[in-house]
This record gives structure tokens, sequence and C-alpha cells, in this order.
């Protein structure tokens, strides 16, 4: 039980240092809707500040479209260079795929 603290702690830790934003928190295909040749999200009376992380992998690991491990990596890289961390896009991929998973 010890071993599982301390490695949640060290998790929760490494999270915390991601700045927080504001997130969907339901950021998933069924809410990006086309209106006019633009895209507009529904479903965001639940939003709140929060891990950047969440919105992303609830879009890219979503249960309603599968995506194969080559376009998920792509899609982490283009998230990376939109966002544009002050880290790697190792760390970048790193800090997704430990907050996704944790999640």
């Amino acid at each position: 039980m010890n071993a599982w603290k301390e490695e949640s702690e060290a998790l929760i830790q490494r999270l915390l240092k991601i700045p927080t934003c504001l997130i969907h928190r339901d950021f998933q295909s069924q809410n990006i809707m086309l209106r006019d040749n633009q895209r507009v999200f529904i479903d965001y009376q639940v939003m709140r500040p929060g891990n950047l992380f969440y919105d992303m992998g609830s879009l890219i690991c979503d249960s309603y479209v599968t995506f194969t491990g080559e376009e998920r990596n792509e899609l982490i890289a283009f998230y990376y260079w939109i966002m544009e961390p002050d880290y790697s896009l190792d760390q970048f991929t790193d800090y997704f795929l430990k907050a996704w998973h944790s999640g």
C-alpha cells in the first residue's frame, strides 16, 4: 500500500506542475458540430479550470472515433504545436499519457 501511495503522490506532484486552463470536461466528437462550415462546441455546462490533458484525452481517446496509434501521435504532436509549451514533445506526450491513464 505504501508503494502505491508514494507513486500516486509523485504522479500528483508532476501533474500539478502543468498549468491549468479552462476545460470543457466532455470534449468528445459528439459535442463538436458544424454550422455554416464553422465548428461549434456544445454541452459545455460543466466547464471549469483543470488539466489541459483532460480534454485532449477525451477527444483523442473518444469511444465514438477510432484512431490508429500513428493518428493519435499526430494529434498529440498537433496539440503540442498549438499549445507551444516550454518543454519537449516527448515530455508533453509523457504528461499526456500519465494524465490520461491516471484519470
